[in-house]
């Protein structure tokens, strides 16, 4: 069986200091601008952390199969918060009480890294212990060999380094860890060169060394990659950004650019990262956008009738839209497809408050992140609100493939299709007379 080093002693390699950051850097400016005018909105500014937080937490566990989650529920409970009653039967391999907990060890581990960053303390091994500690402590067990080198499921030591190797295998190589014996030393190598040396490094070159660092220690039994991206997580909260999200659909981006780094390609990680942090400033975004819309809607007398009544017009516009689609892709695609694809097109986020919120915001599809796998419209509207007037919304409608498997022969089909539904609601939408 052959054997391949990940670990390496802890060291600062110069050709950190040669990665490309300039896309991030481009945008960095602006951001820290409207952070500050964000930060003044304190309610919504937390709803916006919140909804990245849950994220966080239910991606991290879905990457190392710990679990499986629908899309679906994945997007509900980001939304809605960890409620037991959203997870229905089929949304998960596990009982929705199990998960529960452990999305919420999950969040509560990220409501401790920004409460250490809050203390202003220095990075330290007993603070990484407990971390793990709190992160894993509904995980009784990790994977193990026994002295026949079968897989068997091994006690966990909560917020205690490994005393036995961790070394996986893959296709008959296996992947050499840091040995047990040197882990102690190692992690006091890592968090020493992290307090005293890179202080000055760029946050999401820094960022990404902490997480490949402690990846090639991989100091505790399990939970190694929750942590590496929690570490990370510190050094971007630290930096005025987000926590280090990867999802479902990164995995392989995500596997592949740390197992470039062993040919000295730092870039790969670099770039999910800093990828990573610009989406979580594009949803920032949208939250801005609506606090602006909401300064304007300020101006107007907004009735209790008056909301009502358009809750129920954009539900009419939702379902032409819906319809449209229903009838086009029926000719083409399996009923139970297009019964889920109108579900998802008749879904619509509907925000309507008094006084200084919004009066509405409408959304034709939860938020997306725009991948290779979805194809992605954008188009506007004009709604019109009393008091206000005409008010420029962007729409943008995305369709993900990878929710519905489809195959490649009916992705044009699906293209034209939601083109054209979108096209006919706007146009019945613009001919309306608006919003009252």
């Amino acid at each position: 069986m052959n054997e391949i080093a990940i670990w390496k002693p802890v060291a600062f390699d110069p050709a950190w200091l040669r990665v490309d950051t300039s896309r991030f850097d481009a945008v960095m400016p602006e951001w820290l601008k409207q952070r500050t005018f964000f930060m003044q909105h304190r309610e919504q500014y937390d709803a916006f952390l919140a909804r990245l937080k849950r994220r966080q937490a239910i991606e991290t566990g879905v990457i190392e199969g710990l679990y499986d989650l629908t899309r679906g529920a994945t997007e509900t409970l980001v939304k809605e918060g960890f409620i037991e009653s959203y997870v229905g039967h089929t949304d998960c391999n596990r009982p929705a009480g199990e998960l529960i907990e452990i999305l919420q060890d999950q969040f509560d581990a990220l409501d401790m890294i920004f409460a250490f960053i809050k203390q202003e303390r220095p990075l330290s091994t007993s603070y990484i212990k407990e971390l793990h500690q709190l992160l894993t402590q509904r995980q009784p067990t990790a994977p193990g060999i026994d002295i026949f080198g079968n897989r068997v499921p091994i006690p966990l030591r909560h917020g205690q380094f490994k005393i036995r190797p961790n070394n996986p295998s893959k296709d008959g190589t296996v992947f050499l860890y840091c040995p047990p014996e040197q882990v102690d030393l190692e992690m006091d190598k890592l968090v020493a060169l992290y307090n005293t040396e890179l202080n000055d490094l760029h946050v999401i070159v820094k960022a990404a060394w902490l997480h490949l660092a402690f990846v090639q220690i991989h100091p505790f039994q399990d939970g190694n990659g929750r942590m590496a991206r929690l570490l990370a997580s510190l050094v971007l909260i630290q930096g005025n950004l987000f926590p280090f999200t990867v999802e479902r659909y990164g995995r392989k981006r995500y596997i592949d650019a740390l197992e470039s780094v062993d040919e000295g390609d730092y870039q790969a990680l670099v770039d999910i990262i800093m990828d990573d942090q610009l989406d979580g400033i594009r949803e920032a975004q949208l939250d801005l956008a609506a606090i602006t819309l909401a300064k304007r809607i300020n101006k107007s007398d907004i009735h209790e009738k008056a909301i009502t009544a358009n809750q129920a017009k954009i539900r009419q516009w939702m379902n032409v839209f819906a319809d449209e689609i229903v009838v086009r892709m029926k000719n083409f695609m399996p009923p139970s497809i297009v019964f889920q694809i109108k579900n998802a097109a008749n879904y619509t986020e509907i925000m309507v408050f008094k006084d200084k919120t919004p009066l509405c915001i409408v959304d034709f599809w939860p938020y997306k992140r725009n991948r290779e796998n979805e194809a992605v419209f954008d188009t506007q509207i004009t709604t019109y609100i009393k008091g206000v007037g005409p008010v420029r919304k962007s729409l943008s409608l995305s369709f993900d493939y990878s929710l519905f498997d489809v195959q490649e022969s009916t992705k044009t089909q699906i293209h034209s299709t939601m083109e054209h539904a979108l096209t006919k609601a706007l146009t019945i939408i613009t001919k309306d007379p608006g919003l009252s």
